[in-house]
């Protein structure tokens, strides 16, 4: 439940009045803390409001919010869950714009909260009044001293404004991350704490930070994404402006999935639906808190990645072989540098050195400064590489000048740089926190955090250039209208399925659809043999387990024979049923071409090994509705790499953008299948189409 208040929403977060409900002089409760931390750094004005007490930390009180002389932005509630429902009330009342509800005991804790949350509710609902929580560890605005939590103890400093904005529904990782983001160096700005989501949301608290110009780097924490439309017009958003976002999202498992008849609803879960989200929008998707600050602080500093190419520069040979192969298994390439890049290096470095990349400039070429800062400033000015990785692990005095020449040198080139560092000089250390250079001990770390931030630069790039009117089908101008089913299950059967995909394009192994034997050897005679029957009837949507198809007839007593043996499969309560006569085609690649309406995320596409072995080899790319012709060359190449031909692949890459268009102008389409796609001397030809339709 959301309202559309933006100024209300506007008056929770960026107050100018916060009224304290249950504020308390007993130290360590609830309303203690919050009123303690409020008053002492909040720069608008703090209201406590408790009828026990005249005044709170030396502030007149006052007995409820009705009692005020003015409506305050936000009433921060911390009182038993309760006590909570007439605070509420009044705020709604009164015209309160924002309430936070710390108190837990609502849904969280089962039936009986989850019928006094559903009472909250109800009070906000329809009003312009926002509510955030309950169960919510608060929020805060470090920049304006905003620190609306019971959070931080009276003896707590205020959190140190920073890059980093966060919206969570877990308290604990809030509060983890908040002390490790200070211990990283990185400190954060925002922290908006969800809870139980009765009304603001992780997707309402990201479009909030949007509009802040502190949070320049979003981290989201969610169990479950609510309002999904908003989360990716917002994802869209923060790609289009460069902002970049970290998500960790718990719940990867499939249990959730809907039981479907298509290989592609089985093969596509909606995580890994969520996971091509990611991938289109240019998030950051990661997995501990420790992922979320290594990725941070190569963001931080603001520097762009036009590429993925990555020089590695290290005066250890078994180091830098091991950091290539640990930044190819994160994405990005370790370029072997041109003749002319590689003796601008091999001046500099000696004879038993190698310039070609990973550059080994040996230890002994590391102890020359000059030398060292020479190779430095020519990989970083090179056009052949985008990024660079220090790997090094020196000691003494040869280590402090190490860092001290990378340091110099990260700060004249505008490219994202990381150390990759064993030294344990604290002068050495110190080099790269004066010039705000990262530095990590593990070499895997480092390298993720690299191609996390090369993703989301070149997300905004694509963003800039991204065509989104290319996503139709081939053909255009025909009448696209799907016959509607008859039968219970909603599906389409097979002749009617291909019949309406020829519409768009998808080209389909003649057939003809027979319910006599005599018309099955008439169809036989004009088809020519060999031939394919096939049962096809609502109850028998997975064939070849139930022996409904019959492969290589090729004469007409096997004809009458087989016709005879799969109408003996046909469930008894079946009607609507035939057998699909269909020329057999020769052997070739088999292809599945597949989409599916995901009820939070829309419709997503699918492409992989099709035939009987689709489930088995699992080898498939998704893609997001509605495709675009770049996007589905980009899904071929993902599962079949260069091992198609071209024409192989423009025409795949067409039946995408077919089944894409299908799906997006017919809504009552839940998922088409067509399963397999075989590869023919003359082109795509799709022997089995299945759909399936909301009822």
């Amino acid at each position: 439940m959301e309202s559309h208040s933006v100024d209300a929403l506007n008056k929770l977060f960026l107050p100018e009045t916060i009224a304290v409900v249950g504020a308390s002089e007993t130290p360590g409760r609830v309303g203690h803390l919050s009123m303690a931390a409020i008053s002492k750094h909040f720069v608008g004005q703090t209201i406590p409001v408790n009828p026990r007490y005249n005044q709170v930390m030396g502030i007149p009180a006052h007995a409820t919010i009705s009692d005020l002389p003015d409506v305050p932005d936000l009433a921060v509630v911390a009182t038993p869950a309760q006590a909570a429902l007439p605070v509420v009330r009044e705020c709604v009342e009164t015209g309160v714009g924002g309430v936070l509800v710390f108190g837990s005991g609502f849904a969280e804790t089962g039936a009986e909260g989850a019928a006094l949350q559903a009472e909250l509710a109800d009070l906000v609902k329809g009003t312009n009044t926002r509510l955030l929580g309950p169960n919510s560890l608060g929020f805060f605005d470090a920049t304006r001293g905003t620190l609306a939590s019971f959070l931080f103890a009276e003896s707590t400093p205020a959190p140190r404004p920073g890059p980093l904005a966060l919206v969570s529904q877990s308290g604990g990782f809030a509060e983890q991350l908040l002390a490790r983001s200070e211990e990283a160096g990185l400190g954060m700005s925002w922290m908006i704490s969800t809870g139980n989501e009765l009304d603001i949301n992780v997707s309402s608290g990201f479009e909030f930070l949007l509009e802040q110009d502190s949070a320049e780097i979003i981290v989201l924490f969610a169990e479950s994404i609510k309002d999904p439309a908003k989360f990716v017009a917002c994802a869209e958003k923060a790609r289009a402006t460069g902002r970049p976002v970290i998500v960790i999202k718990t719940g990867r498992s499939d249990a959730g999935a809907r039981a479907a008849v298509t290989h592609t609803a089985s093969m596509a879960g909606s995580d890994r639906v969520f996971a091509q989200i990611c991938e289109d929008l240019g998030i950051v998707r990661v997995d501990t808190l420790d992922d979320v600050l290594d990725v941070a602080r190569v963001l931080a500093p603001k520097r762009k990645a036009t590429g993925q190419r990555l020089a590695i520069v290290t005066a250890s040979g078994g180091g830098g072989v091991l950091a290539a192969d640990l930044a190819e298994d994160a994405g990005l390439s370790v370029p072997l540098l041109s003749d002319a890049e590689q003796a601008k290096i091999t001046s500099h470095i000696p004879g038993f050195g190698t310039a070609n990349n990973p550059i080994d400039v040996t230890a002994q070429g590391a102890e020359n400064n000059d030398a060292f800062r020479a190779i430095l400033e020519s990989v970083t000015d090179s056009p052949e590489i985008d990024m660079l990785a220090c790997v090094f692990s020196s000691h003494g005095r040869v280590a402090i000048d190490v860092a001290n020449t990378i340091a110099d040198v990260y700060e004249r080139t505008a490219k994202p740089v990381v150390a990759v560092w064993g030294s344990p000089e604290v002068e050495s250390v110190e080099a790269f926190k004066r010039v705000g250079l990262p530095f990590f001990g593990n070499p895997r770390n480092a390298l993720q955090a690299l191609a996390a931030t090369a993703k989301v630069h070149l997300a905004e790039a694509k963003a800039a250039v991204e065509d989104r009117a290319d996503t139709g089908a081939a053909v255009t101008g025909t009448d696209r209208a799907l016959s509607p089913t008859s039968n219970e299950s909603g599906l389409v059967l097979e002749a009617e399925a291909q019949a309406f995909l020829a519409k768009y394009g998808v080209r389909s192994a003649q057939s003809r659809a027979v319910r006599s034997p005599e018309e099955a050897l008439t169809a036989a005679r004009d088809l020519g043999f060999p031939l394919v029957l096939k049962l096809v009837a609502e109850h028998v949507p997975h064939r070849e387990k139930a022996g409904g198809i019959s492969l290589n007839v090729s004469s007409v007593q096997q004809v009458q024979d087989e016709f005879a043996r799969l109408r003996d499969i046909l469930p008894t309560q079946d009607s609507d049923w035939y057998i699909l006569v269909q020329q057999q085609l020769p052997r070739g690649l088999e292809i599945v071409v597949g989409a599916q309406r995901d009820p939070d995320w829309g419709v997503t596409v699918l492409v992989g090994i099709g035939g009987t072995q689709t489930e088995l080899i699992n080898r498939s790319a998704l893609r997001l509705a509605p495709v675009t012709s770049a996007a589905a060359v980009s899904a071929v190449q993902e599962v079949f790499g260069t091992h198609l031909k071209d024409d192989t692949v423009r025409d795949l890459a067409g039946t995408i953008q077919a089944v894409s268009a299908a799906m997006t102008e017919h809504p009552t389409i839940d998922s088409i299948d067509v399963n397999p796609l075989i590869v023919t001397p003359n082109g795509l030809v799709a022997v089995d189409a299945l759909i399936s339709t909301q009822q």
